[in-house]
């Protein structure tokens, strides 16, 4: 687009001002690239750096190579140590990079970026192709203004560079966003920097970020400066990437200071304040601010407080489930007063919605979680020791009057499972009549029964 503005122009016309690559420059981008490739198939390897062919002299050589983790290998024609990589490769090979140069105009931060292309021939010297794509500008107020080249329309990856139209001026902002802020590997040692930048603190550091990202949070935010100044580069670089204009917890920030406490990992120091936080915990003091072991208090506070929303959420479950208190009791009340017992093992009806509760938490199953109180088919009995300990949970099912499960801790069976099993089948009968536990081998209650049964199903 054309500038617009009175800053826009000015840059503009500045742009136009700043020199070409010098020999030096381009030299050292070019020595600068990388690791040297080989590139091998079954027939052949040739070099990227002179793209002569060559055959290893032992057949295994290769083997070896590929098995060993840096693959490293030597040219035997220049010499040049080489990195072995393995596929389909033809007559030539491109591989890219950015490369950035950091100057100053006119008061003004620059930040010059190139694309370099390293293309690969087999039997020619390696060709460089260097282009400069974006270039980022900087006032001492941390606001920036981008010249750039056009972005390929319609193509996957939003650095692919319209090359035959000149740079002008572009919006950072919407998809284009990341594609300005480049953070490039190789930075041209030999840099220039306004004098705002040593004021507000830097002193050679970009912290691994994109040098305008950097500059700009720098620049124009005195929160920045202030997380530089006092040595909290982790945090800043941790909210420059999540793009925020304020430091969350800076109270806590300054506790840290103060303690002398220097913040490795901001992003776990950020996750372990949360959980504080949300624990309850005295944010003011340094006992939980600052851990001489981050990963071990971050670990240990993540503990607790997924006991606590493990807490909660059961202490809701449980609320809901009260509801169906009434209707439970309702339904299973006649049950209540049957105990089954041969002296070793007492069975007994579950008497209450918090009683599954309590033998679904006691024997980490899903009685309590999979809501059989509200099963109006099904019967819950509790088969205990005579100390009271629990053994089995039992269901039994009131319409065909068979046990449908009978299960121990973390839905095993135990060594008593079929003693219990005989035990409850055994006295069935006090289940199918619950009042009178008549002995079904009474043909008269049988037959009554049956009939009884019937009409009422």
């Amino acid at each position: 687009m054309k500038p617009v503005t009175k800053k826009e122009k000015l840059v503009a016309k500045l742009s136009e001002q700043l020199p070409p690559l010098t020999e030096s420059q381009i030299k050292w981008a070019k020595g600068h690239f990388g690791q040297a490739i080989a590139y091998s198939n079954k027939r052949f390897t040739w070099c990227s750096e002179c793209g002569q062919l060559f055959k290893p002299n032992k057949p295994k050589y290769l083997v070896d190579i590929l098995r060993n983790s840096d693959k490293k290998m030597s040219c035997p024609h220049c010499g040049k140590e080489l990195t072995l990589m393995e596929g389909k490769y033809g007559k030539f090979h491109v591989d890219k990079y950015y490369y950035t140069i950091i100057t100053t105009m006119k008061g003004f931060q620059v930040f010059r970026h190139y694309s370099v292309d390293k293309i690969a021939r087999r039997g020619q010297k390696a060709d460089f192709v260097i282009d400069e794509v974006v270039q980022n500008w900087v006032d001492k107020d941390g606001k920036e203004t981008v010249i750039a080249r056009n972005v390929a329309p319609l193509s996957y990856y939003r650095d692919v560079w319209v090359m035959h139209k000149d740079m002008s001026i572009k919006k950072p902002n919407g998809y284009y966003v990341n594609t300005y802020d480049i953070n490039a590997y190789h930075i041209y040692p030999y840099r220039h920097y306004i004098p705002q930048m040593k004021r507000n603190g830097f002193k050679g550091d970009l912290l691994n970020l994109p040098p305008n990202v950097f500059a700009k949070n720098l620049l124009g935010n005195n929160e920045y400066e202030y997380l530089l100044k006092t040595n909290q580069l982790a945090v800043f670089r941790y909210l420059a990437n999540r793009n925020d204009k304020t430091i969350p917890y800076k109270y806590a920030i300054n506790i840290c200071n103060r303690n002398n406490y220097i913040i490795e990992d901001a992003g776990m120091w950020y996750d372990m304040m949360s959980s504080l936080g949300e624990l309850g915990k005295d944010l003011h003091n340094p006992y939980y601010i600052c851990p001489s072991n981050l990963t071990s208090a971050h670990n240990k506070w993540l503990v607790e407080l997924r006991k606590k929303r493990e807490k909660e959420e059961r202490e809701k479950r449980i609320a809901e489930a009260l509801k169906w208190e009434k209707e439970y009791r309702e339904a299973k009340q006649k049950f209540f007063d049957l105990v089954i017992s041969n002296g070793n093992i007492i069975v007994e009806v579950l008497k209450s919605v918090k009683e599954f509760e309590e033998e679904g938490t006691a024997m980490h199953h899903c009685v309590f979680a999979n809501s059989y109180y509200k099963q109006y088919n099904s019967l819950i009995l509790s088969a205990k020791d005579t100390n009271g300990n629990r053994i089995e949970t039992i269901e039994v099912n009131l319409k065909t009057f068979k046990i449908m499960q009978s299960r121990g801790a973390c839905n095993k069976f135990t060594d008593h499972h079929e003693e219990i099993m005989n035990l409850v089948n055994t006295n069935m009968n006090k289940i199918i009549n619950p009042y009178h536990g008549c002995d079904l081998n009474n043909n008269y209650y049988r037959y009554g029964f049956i009939l009884f049964y019937g009409i009422c199903r």
